[in-house]
């Protein structure tokens, strides 16, 4: 029976030993996932922190694109405002051309064109007048459209 005790109580002790060794690596690989997870927190602190730097980046950046964008639009109203006021002035300019100038005398109607425009008047169209003053179509069209605003055969 001595044997078995000794047997017995030297399983015991080796049953204590491998305890020990399990228990030491087991706090060894506790220790080791602390750090691990000590590792990632930082390496998500230091993500979050450049995210943070590019985020202000755009910040600043789309200031000063939109700061840009203000500045064009602002130029682009001036230039639209300053165009309006020369369209204004040139359409006075315009208007004030062709009033009829008082200072130039109107030319005395000749003998045909007192005909072309009596005929005209009486009901003919181009082509009778043409005819009946052995005159060309187009002077018969040019006198009216001078005198009365008349082009090819139509009243105005």
């Amino acid at each position: 029976m001595n044997y078995i005790n000794y047997l017995l109580t030297i399983v015991g002790i080796g049953m204590i030993i491998i305890s020990l060794f399990l228990i030491a690596s087991d706090k060894i690989r506790g220790e080791r996932i602390y750090y691990d997870l000590y590792m990632k927190e930082q390496e998500i602190k230091k993500a979050i922190a450049d995210a943070e730097e590019i985020v202000g980046e755009l910040v600043y950046t789309s200031e000063v694109v939109i700061s840009d964008i203000e500045e064009h639009i602002s130029s682009m109203k001036q230039s639209y405002n300053n165009n309006e006021k020369e369209i204004g002035k040139l359409a006075a300019d315009i208007d004030e051309n062709r009033k009829p100038n008082k200072d130039v005398p109107v030319p005395a109607k000749t003998k045909k064109e007192k005909d072309i425009l009596d005929l005209f008047s009486k009901g003919m169209n181009v082509d009778d007048i043409a005819k009946n003053l052995q005159i060309g179509k187009g002077e018969v069209s040019l006198t009216l459209s001078l005198n009365s605003g008349v082009k090819n055969n139509e009243i105005i």
